[in-house]
């Protein structure tokens, strides 16, 4: 799998090239994608790591 894909929880894996919004509540985390209206929730585990990976692409 390319560096550019991520696993963010047990039943998704996404493209982190294509996100758009990263928003974080308590309760949980939402990834928004460019030029869609898909939505996805990234669990708590997966949370951390997908924001430092997102860090590093700036």
């Amino acid at each position: 799998m390319p560096a550019t894909f991520m696993r963010i929880s047990k039943s998704a894996i996404l493209n982190t090239t294509k996100i758009f919004a990263l928003t974080h509540s308590i309760s949980n985390s939402l990834v928004e994608f460019q030029h869609s209206q898909k939505q996805v929730y990234v669990s708590r585990k997966y949370y951390k790591p997908l924001k430092a990976r997102l860090e590093e692409r700036r």
